[in-house]
């Protein structure tokens, strides 16, 4: 399964709920003038030949009947759009 990863320009961490094993600590760029988190997954190596093979990536968001908008693309294109909305995330090292 993908791994949720820390970043450079990561500011704020949600935080798994106590005596959760299934969840993780999630660390994402929360925008102060916007309305964006955004969170950095690294994919497994036989995920990410997955992807290559079918150019497909699939998104869950376990929020019931209620769907947030979200966005999903390489650290280039997400910056170009959460730009839109305000700062983005200093980008000096890969994660």
């Amino acid at each position: 399964m993908a791994e949720a990863i820390d970043f450079h320009g990561s500011n704020f961490t949600f935080t798994a709920p106590p005596g959760r094993d299934d969840i993780r600590d999630l660390h994402t760029f929360r925008q102060h003038d916007g309305p964006a988190n955004i969170s950095c997954w690294r994919l497994t190596e036989d995920e990410l030949a997955a992807v290559i093979r079918s150019g497909c990536v699939f998104l869950s968001v376990m929020s019931g009947r209620h769907f947030p908008p979200v966005f999903v693309g390489s650290e280039e294109t997400v910056r170009s759009v959460v730009v839109d909305y305000g700062k983005v995330w200093d980008r000096t090292s890969p994660p």
